[in-house]
């Protein structure tokens, strides 16, 4: 893991680290309750994902490159990441467009 430390400018690797393991588990229980992406559940957890603006440090463009390769399985792999189910990326996808969509219309 030091490897994606040095290629994402990581504030504290250790808590970030740990705040994602726990938001992919959250994920992960709430998929396997059967609660939709667009439910209130799925919305909270996309306003979770300030965490990628401290990551990125506010770097839009960075932010959405890592997306594009935490997708692909190929790059993510090859990236060394730790592997995220489709499933759970596209529950998150959900979520964020949901969310975005509540945003609009209030």
């Amino acid at each position: 893991m030091a490897a994606n430390t040095t290629a994402i400018p990581l504030t504290n690797p250790c808590i970030q680290t740990k705040q994602w393991i726990y938001l992919i588990k959250r994920i992960e229980l709430t998929m396997n309750k059967g609660i939709p992406a667009d439910s209130e559940e799925g919305r909270l957890i996309a306003e979770d994902l300030h965490l990628s603006e401290l990551i990125f440090e506010g770097n839009k463009e960075l932010e959405e490159k890592f997306w594009e390769v935490r997708k692909s399985e190929t790059y993510s792999s090859s990236a060394s990441l730790y592997p995220v189910k489709a499933e759970l990326l596209a529950f998150l996808d959900e979520a964020i467009a949901s969310l975005n969509e509540t945003e609009c219309n209030s």
